[in-house]
């Protein structure tokens, strides 16, 4: 078990590797109980058996009590190990039933009135007396450890039980009770596929909130990326045509004349100042 001799763990991005992390780990309540929990793994259901991780337990165990509650069953396992465990079983709840108060769901909740939890799947009915094989995942309510139920089955004969116990001890001595080892290539390559991913991740979220200068909103009304189109200066002072024929007045050339005589009189402007 644990002790001053632990080696190290391992990171987050090499616990997939691990030989224990994706199995029904057969174990006593005791060594449940004797797992330990560091800082960096809680929160991810995560528990260590020296530098083994454990995420999902299996045990088995005679019933000694049974406790009712709302929308929950929970089963006390005594396995003669020294310790007993609470596992929780979900019950199935009537589509539509009102809170534990008898108040009926507002419209932002009617949404959840349908919502049903996991139900474990148990292959019969259970009595204190009934010895039982219990899989599911670790949790931890009110400081205690408690097994949230997945499948409950029955050992109905003492062969079983026998056959059960034998898994456990070939677990300790096959895996357990060895520290896990990694290759140091093994390490790093975890870490390299780690950062890439993260910094894929980064990127893509860097890219869906980015906003082009050109195309930013300011107010109501949006910059165009467009330059303005240049006006050749040969058609830039050309009088509009249309189909309509323009009346001459007759004072045309006149005007012409004394604009000229305006310009070339003297220094001074149209204006005389």
């Amino acid at each position: 078990m644990p002790g001053a001799g632990r080696p190290a763990l391992y990171p987050h991005y090499c616990i997939p590797l691990s030989p224990t992390v994706n199995r029904w780990c057969h174990l006593r309540v005791a060594d449940i109980f004797a797992l330990e929990s560091p800082a960096e793994f809680r929160g991810h259901g995560l528990f260590f058996y020296t530098n083994h991780p454990i995420k999902w337990v299996r045990i088995a165990g005679v019933v000694v009590a049974i406790d009712e509650l709302e929308g929950r069953r929970i089963y006390t396992i005594d396995d003669s190990s020294g310790a007993t465990i609470e596992c929780v079983a979900n019950v199935a709840q009537p589509f539509g039933s009102g809170t534990a108060t008898g108040v009926a769901p507002s419209n932002s909740t009617r949404g959840a009135e349908t919502y049903q939890p996991q139900i474990p799947l148990v292959d019969g009915d259970i009595d204190i007396g009934h010895v039982v094989d219990v899989k599911g995942g670790i949790k931890i309510f009110r400081g205690s450890r408690q097994i949230q139920a997945d499948k409950i089955g029955h050992l109905r004969s003492t062969e079983q039980e026998v056959q059960f116990w034998e898994r456990i001890t070939s677990l300790r001595n096959e895996i357990l009770d060895r520290p896990w080892v990694l290759d140091k290539k093994e390490v790093r390559r975890c870490q390299r596929e780690s950062d890439h991913r993260h910094s894929r991740h980064t990127g893509i979220h860097k890219r869906n909130i980015s906003i082009p200068a050109a195309t930013a909103q300011v107010g109501p009304h949006r910059e165009s990326s467009r330059r303005p189109e240049r006006i050749p200066p040969a058609t830039a002072l050309r009088p509009s045509t249309s189909n309509s024929k323009v009346r001459k007045s007759g004072l045309e050339g006149k005007a012409k004349l004394a604009t000229k005589k305006i310009i070339t009189a003297g220094r001074y402007d149209a204006l005389g100042l």
